[in-house]
């Protein structure tokens, strides 16, 4: 099993995603067992946010974003697959991928090799590096 995370609090985890769509692919994950976003506690949501917040801080200065997008799948019908809320996030900035071409990504991912862990630990060390920076905590890289 691959290790993903790199942050995380009381509430909420964040792992560099192994199939990630684009350079900076994200999943921001409760870490309390619920399916549906309407059953995360409002401490809950309020982690998740703040952990979006890092991650775009974080983001701006490894990707060079301006924005984000964050996409959350509720419900099978929805295309949920994972049955477990997660939140998708991605780094934008300006002309890097139109919307339809974004989502054409998405979709096709399953069929793409997953990172190795080099890779994986690479882009977390980078992001962790910049959160922890801005709370002035150390972070162990991954050896």
């Amino acid at each position: 099993m691959q290790n993903q995370k790199f942050y995380e609090d009381e509430y909420a985890s964040v792992l560099y995603d192994y199939k990630p769509i684009i350079r900076g692919h994200c999943l921001v994950i409760p870490k309390r067992h619920v399916e549906h976003l309407q059953d995360l506690t409002d401490q809950e949501m309020l982690s998740a946010h703040k952990a979006m917040g890092e991650l775009f801080r974080a983001s701006q200065k490894t990707y060079e974003a301006t924005s984000y997008l964050i996409l959350q799948k509720n419900g099978k019908a929805a295309g949920q697959s994972v049955p477990h809320v997660h939140f998708h996030f991605f780094p934008r900035k300006e002309g890097d991928y139109s919307d339809i071409g974004l989502l054409a990504r998405f979709y096709i991912s399953s069929f793409k090799s997953s990172l190795s862990q080099d890779q994986i630990d690479d882009e977390r060390n980078l992001l962790a590096h910049e959160i922890y920076q801005s709370q002035e905590v150390e972070f162990q890289e991954a050896q």
